[in-house]
């Protein structure tokens, strides 16, 4: 008589996996692996991987407590469980597998939407606490980019899709609103003020000039001359570059000689070609004696003991042309509406590829850092140092910042010198000298059309000066 046990119906046994325990170890498999493959056709983001690895841990979790319940001399527990384990690791592959191209486009319009709809409710906050007037409001919480984003149309193509693919490993949209520094917060009362001070011509020695003069706020942020005319008529050295979304650069000035805005700011006014003033208490002395400006700066500067400086006369002037941004058809098409560009713009992006252009025009700004004006080939006749005169290095010679391509097709003259008269002649030059190629009249035409997706909307009311501090 063997002393051997069988156990009953319904009885446990630690290496035998009840039919039960079978049957929901696999149907949780398949569950998840369907939420898996489900959340690879939605698109989250940056969360579609760590969902899918998450899902997969889980099976993995579940395999490892099969294993516990299986006895590896049993083919058909053997069997189960490589098929469990091959199965895991094969929908995680198809989890975590590109499946773009069996997505829709992604529309994100939803995303402009949520940016004007915070806009607004800043806008609204703002208003209640700080009692604005609507037009000052306008400044700091512009209209959303609804006007260049529009929804996305019958101009959307596969071939577009690929381009936009191409264009961000090169480019950024702009931002709905421009990033401002730790230590100059922007407020709607610091950007009013910033404001009047640019339009302000008393900041002048002659009591003519203003920041306006060289930089239009009408005229895409120049004076379409190729040097500008300062105080007494002088002329300046150097082609007035535009304000508009200057404050996405890293430096300022053609040769960087200003790291921020703020510094920037300063530099024109006491400058004795441009607005002459003698010197900051000179600027000083003229606010000071218009009794509307001190209210002004307590409002912007309201911790300072004594907001009425030279420091936060560039701190309200930086923060006021932050707010100078110009969303184009180009970030339109960025932000994914594939209809905003034209064939023609499409082909011209091609070329400006293939001319190399973005090697130095990318990023948000479309341009930033510096070149050697003539990398490739020597540029005749350029007798201005560049930043050698900042650095003092002899490597620096010829070298400038590289300009912004946002609104280039409005803003020439072109170069340092504004001695380039048309669009077109500036690209042959860049191609033969920074390139080192001849472009042809064609493909030169084609570049043009790419740059002039670049050309922003302009707000006309960011032009209207505000009433005169009295």
């Amino acid at each position: 008589m063997s002393d051997e046990h069988h156990p009953a119906d319904g009885d446990h046994h630690p290496h035998v996996v009840p039919m039960k325990l079978l049957i929901g170890v696999i149907s949780a498999l398949f569950v998840l692996t369907f939420l898996t493959v489900a959340a690879s056709w939605v698109d989250l983001g940056a969360m579609n991987v760590p969902l899918a690895l998450f899902i997969a841990s889980i099976k993995g979790t579940l395999v490892a407590a099969f294993f516990m319940h299986l006895r590896w001399d049993k083919p058909f527990n053997t069997i189960i469980l490589l098929l469990s384990i091959g199965f895991a690791i094969l929908f995680l592959g198809i989890a975590t597998m590109d499946t773009s191209e069996n997505q829709p486009t992604f529309d994100t319009d939803y995303a402009h939407e949520h940016m004007a709809a915070k806009r607004e409710e800043l806008a609204a906050v703002a208003r209640k606490e700080k009692g604005l007037s609507g037009s000052n409001l306008d400044v700091l919480y512009p209209p959303h980019h609804a006007a260049a984003h529009p929804t996305p149309g019958a101009g959307s193509s596969s071939r577009a899709a690929e381009v936009q693919k191409s264009m961000l490993t090169f480019f950024k949209p702009l931002p709905a609103v421009m990033e401002s520094p730790a230590d100059n917060p922007a407020t709607p009362a610091k950007v009013a003020l910033g404001k009047s001070l640019y339009f302000e011509t008393r900041l002048s020695k002659s009591g003519k000039i203003s920041c306006n003069s060289c930089h239009g706020l009408d005229t895409f942020g120049v004076d379409s001359l190729p040097t500008s005319p300062g105080h007494g008529g002088a002329l300046g050295e150097r082609n007035s570059p535009t304000v508009f979304n200057a404050g996405l650069f890293a430096t300022q000035f053609w040769d960087g000689r200003a790291a921020s805005l703020e510094e920037q700011a300063k530099g024109p006014i006491l400058n004795p070609v441009e607005m002459a003033m003698a010197d900051e208490a000179a600027v000083l002395a003229v606010l000071k004696g218009i009794p509307g400006y001190a209210p002004l700066f307590k409002a912007a500067f309201p911790e300072d003991a004594d907001p009425l400086t030279y420091d936060n006369l560039a701190k309200a002037i930086a923060a006021f042309e932050r707010t100078l941004v110009t969303p184009s058809p180009l970030d339109a098409f960025l932000w994914g509406n594939l209809g905003s560009l034209t064939e023609e713009q499409l082909d011209g992006f091609e070329a400006f590829k293939a001319a190399t252009c973005m090697t130095c025009h990318k990023g948000v700004a479309i341009g930033d850092g510096f070149e050697k004006l003539g990398k490739a080939i020597e540029f005749p006749g350029l007798k201005d140092r560049g930043r050698e005169a900042v650095t003092n290095s002899a490597a620096d010679r010829g070298v400038f910042k590289v300009p912004t391509l946002r609104n280039v097709a409005k803003t020439g003259p072109y170069f340092h010198d504004g001695s380039v008269k048309t669009l077109e002649e500036a690209i042959k030059l860049m191609g033969k000298h920074q390139a080192g190629q001849d472009l042809d009249d064609a493909t030169v035409a084609k570049i043009k059309a790419f740059l002039e997706s670049m050309t922003g909307t302009l707000k006309p009311s960011i032009a209207v000066p505000p009433a005169p501090v009295k």
